[in-house]
C-alpha cells in the first residue's frame, strides 16, 4: 500500500486545491464575462501538472503501459469535467483526481 501522505501527493493536493479554489473565483467572474478565459488557463495548468503526475505516478512509463486504460479514464474524466464551462469552475475535479490516484 502506498503512503497517502507522501510528499508528492501532498504537493499535488495543495496545487489541486489552489487550482480548484481559483476556479471558484473564476465562477464568480463568469457573471462579468471574465471568468471563462481565466478558467481555461487554470485547466491547462492543471492538465499539464496534475495530469502528467497522475499518468506517471507509480512506476513511470512501464506502469503507464500496464495500466493505461485505467489511468487515462481517471485523467480524462477530470479533464472533461474541468473543461465544461461553469461546471468546471465549481467542481473539485483536480482534488478528486489527486485523491484517487
Amino acid at each position: 500500500m502506498e503512503d497517502p501522505l507522501s510528499y508528492d501527493r501532498l504537493i499535488m493536493f495543495y496545487l489541486a486545491l489552489t487550482l480548484d479554489t481559483l476556479g471558484g473565483i473564476c465562477f464568480i467572474l463568469d457573471f462579468f464575462g471574465v471568468g471563462i478565459p481565466c478558467s481555461f488557463v487554470l485547466d491547462f495548468i492543471g492538465a499539464a501538472t496534475i495530469g502528467t503526475w497522475s499518468l506517471l505516478k507509480g512506476g513511470g512509463l512501464k506502469a503507464l503501459k500496464k495500466e493505461f486504460k485505467k489511468k487515462i479514464l481517471k485523467f480524462g474524466t477530470a479533464l472533461i469535467s474541468e473543461l465544461i464551462p461553469f461546471w468546471g469552475d465549481i467542481a473539485f475535479s483536480w482534488v478528486a483526481l489527486v485523491l484517487i490516484t
